[in-house]
């Protein structure tokens, strides 16, 4: 493949990739982000575990 080939297929490959935003919709709604009603913290997720208490004891808050 020449080299004027290879860059003709990269910029066509570039455009194409760039046009694909063309189509997402361009406003994202900020309402879906909202802070959770079950929070994921190690207290919840890792109780009874030996590394959780490990962990506590090293890093104190």
């Amino acid at each position: 493949m020449n080299p004027l080939a290879r860059f003709l297929a990269l910029a066509g490959f570039a455009v194409a990739l760039a046009s694909c935003q063309m189509f997402t919709p361009p406003e994202v709604q900020e309402s879906g982000f909202q802070p959770s009603d079950k929070p994921i913290t190690v207290d919840n997720v890792a109780a009874n575990n030996k590394l959780a208490e490990l962990a506590k004891a090293q890093h104190p808050r």
